[in-house]
């Protein structure tokens, strides 16, 4: 069985055959690579909101800081420290919201959510958030990889008080 894939690169984006293996090896390198150099790993100096998260059963733990400026989000990072799921799972939500509207943050929040815990849709725009697809058949994964969603979700619920 293949699967067509669509890979970006700095000329375009072009489309590639993978099967089944040679996908989840590539997930797995994505995340991989993401989890040793996230994106955004550091404390932003001028943020106007920050949230902690924690995942007692796992460990991981970290802290997202916002800069949110005309309901849009200017900047955002996170420091912490975690299991490679959760880190690469934070570092992809970094990548994703970084200068989108609250309201486009909070959507793209809930269908990765959804997408996680219930099979739910993606949009293309949302690639390469697919390559989480199969982390629903561990249960005590789950929590690393929502860990940073869950945060940034608070973080979105004060800011309508």
């Amino acid at each position: 069985k293949k699967l067509l894939y669509f890979l970006g690169n700095k000329k375009g984006t072009h489309m590639q055959n993978f099967d089944d293996d040679e996908l989840d090896e590539l997930y797995q390198s994505l995340i991989f690579e993401h989890s040793k150099k996230p994106y955004n790993f550091k404390k932003i100096s001028h943020c106007n909101c920050s949230q902690i998260g924690k995942n007692p059963s796992c460990g991981d733990k970290l802290e997202i800081f916002v800069n949110i400026n005309q309901n849009k989000i200017q900047d955002i990072s996170f420091i912490g420290e975690g299991c490679a799921l959760s880190m690469a799972s934070a570092s992809f939500l970094m990548k994703k919201i970084e200068h989108l509207s609250l309201e486009e943050a909070k959507s793209m929040i809930n269908r990765f959510i959804e997408f996680i815990l219930n099979k739910g849709n993606l949009i293309d725009s949302d690639e390469p958030l697919h390559l989480f697809y199969n982390v629903n058949k561990f249960p005590l994964r789950v929590k690393c990889v929502l860990l940073s969603w869950r945060t940034m979700e608070k973080i979105l619920l004060d800011t309508d008080k």
